[in-house]
């Protein structure tokens, strides 16, 4: 996938999840997209340094440049917290449009409090959201 099929399947209330190019950020993002923005929007609804994020990404990404201020942004909502990333950060060999339909249940026989807290934790750390139903 491009970046141009990216910003293509990329509108609000979609659930995206992907990981970025930024070598000190490992991880997997994931969530709804809230607003595709211009920098100046990006940069007043997340808390996130904007700036910092893209010399990181450049040091592997020089191509992109090291103006943040000429990208679109998708702002997702990661748990409660909005978080903006330019579309040239984003690694596109990762990127997944999340179909939600609602909710699968997963049953899981014979296991302990303690592995089904590894099972529950296991899936968050892997961008999904889990709750644990007795």
């Amino acid at each position: 996938m491009t970046i141009e099929q990216i910003k293509n399947v990329c509108d609000i209330g979609v659930v995206v999840k992907f990981k970025t190019y930024n070598p000190r950020d490992i991880e997997i993002h994931s969530g709804k997209i809230v607003a595709i923005a211009l920098y100046n929007s990006a940069i007043q609804s997340s808390k996130m340094d904007i700036h910092g994020y893209n010399m990181d990404v450049v040091t592997v990404q020089p191509t992109i440049g090291q103006d943040p201020t000429i990208f679109s942004y998708i702002i997702i909502d990661e748990q409660g917290t909005l978080k903006a990333y330019a579309f040239e950060w984003i690694d596109v060999t990762t990127f997944q449009k999340i179909d939600v339909e609602g909710y699968q249940d997963i049953r899981i026989y014979n296991a302990s409090a303690s592995e089904l807290d590894k099972i529950i934790r296991l899936l968050r750390d892997s961008g999904y959201k889990a709750i644990l139903k007795a």
